[in-house]
């Protein structure tokens, strides 16, 4: 019996994030939504080497990531429709802030950023 990647994944009770949140600067990172032994909603970094980095709690259940050029930043976002997106220091694994959407505003789950990562759509 085959077992694709994201089967053995949910299996470990982790989900894949989208590949371009990968690159931390320092090195390749895997950034995967979790949940913690305990529970807790959380976004994981595991090092090239399959070691974890980090576990940082989120405010609910994580979908997508994309990191801030240039820098040693990912944000996670919520997943679809949620109303928080996590800005996670990558040397730390620390949530620097968090982004709430407006009243009657969400976030779908993605985002991107400018080139320069001067500005941030989502």
């Amino acid at each position: 019996m085959a077992i694709d990647r994201r089967s053995f994944l949910i299996g470990l009770g982790v989900a894949p994030l989208p590949a371009d949140a990968t690159r931390a600067g320092d090195g390749a990172l895997y950034i995967s939504a979790c949940v913690r032994p305990d529970g807790d909603e959380a976004v994981a970094a595991f090092a090239a080497d399959g070691a974890l980095r980090f576990t940082a709690k989120l405010p609910g259940r994580g979908h997508g990531a994309v990191r801030r050029p240039a820098t040693n930043e990912v944000i996670v976002f919520a997943r679809r429709p949620g109303d928080w997106a996590a800005v996670i220091a990558l040397a730390s694994g620390l949530a620097r802030k968090a982004i709430v959407a407006p009243k009657g505003r969400h976030f779908y789950g993605h985002g991107a950023f400018l080139d320069d990562g001067r500005l941030h759509y989502a």
